[in-house]
């Protein structure tokens, strides 16, 4: 038996499909109800802020049936399996998310938010920074950031930099002072490293 060329193979899918062309062919399109799933996802939030994260998690789920492109129900699905220790769905939906909107910084600094609470705080630290690069003055973001760098001992220049911009945006006196005390220090090592050299 002779093996046809692999040009050739990979051909084969853009033919067959060009002999489906035409009235009635393939698949419909198929059709989603995006203000029913708008409205779903509003609720499944209002639940998820009173704390009810089963029947936000429902509701979320049935958003994401009705319309599969809806980031805000991606999100708040993320946010109540979070809450239910569904971490890896969790995960998955803050991801989906991000890709729908990919301006949103929300998603991945929930992202960031679920990976700092389980303890992985390297990927926690580039969630936060997809969403830095999204929104770079995100309080939530850079708070998370500056603790995903601490708890992994990276100071350096880019740990500087989002504490400096963290103490524009920062009002919490008690933030401020413990944030201003760490960019000091991370700036005298730096110092200390650049004369070493």
């Amino acid at each position: 038996m002779t093996r046809a060329p692999l040009a050739l193979l990979a051909l084969l899918p853009l033919v067959l499909a060009g002999c489906a062309t035409g009235p009635g062919a393939g698949p419909a399109a198929p059709s989603y109800d995006v203000e029913e799933s708008n409205r779903l996802a509003r609720s499944a939030n209002q639940r998820y802020r009173e704390g009810e994260y089963d029947r936000a998690l429902g509701l979320a789920r049935r958003a994401v049936d009705l319309h599969p492109d809806s980031p805000a129900a991606w999100n708040v699905l993320g946010l109540s399996s979070m809450e239910l220790a569904r971490n890896v769905d969790a995960a998955e939906a803050f991801q989906r998310a991000g890709e729908l909107s990919p301006t949103d910084p929300r998603p991945y600094e929930n992202l960031g938010w679920l990976y700092l609470r389980v303890g992985w705080a390297e990927p926690a630290l580039r969630a936060y920074g997809v969403a830095l690069e999204r929104g770079p003055d995100g309080l939530e973001s850079l708070r998370g950031a500056v603790e995903a760098a601490r708890r992994i001992n990276r100071e350096d220049h880019q740990a500087l930099e989002r504490l400096t911009r963290l103490l524009i945006v920062e009002t919490d006196p008690a933030y401020r002072k413990e944030y201003q005390l760490r960019r000091l220090r991370i700036e005298q090592q730096l110092q200390e490293q650049a004369r070493g050299q």
